[in-house]
């Protein structure tokens, strides 16, 4: 369920209009967190939590976000980079 919500959070970040990269990340990961964060409460009424439970998904769920953040921003201006020159040389 934490793997749902990381990448329904992703498609959310690559599809959201912002411009500013900062807005998008936040937008994207504060409700996604409080999302995955619920949901190990919700489990938590079900079956005991570790002790450390909020913490260990809090580094997983923001690592992950971070690693996938950075790829699509360093392929974003990859792109942007390739447009540039296929403009500048003549391409279409």
């Amino acid at each position: 369920m934490i793997l749902l919500i990381g990448v329904a959070a992703f498609e959310l970040y690559t599809s959201l209009p912002a411009k500013l990269l900062l807005f998008r990340y936040m937008i994207t990961y504060i409700p996604s967190q409080l999302l995955a964060f619920g949901y190990i409460g919700f489990t938590g009424l079900r079956e005991p939590l570790a002790e450390t439970a909020y913490r260990d998904i809090w580094i997983n769920f923001t690592g992950l976000f971070i690693v996938l953040c950075v790829i699509d921003t360093i392929i974003g201006i990859c792109r942007k980079k390739q447009n540039q020159e296929d403009r500048c040389c003549g391409q279409s």
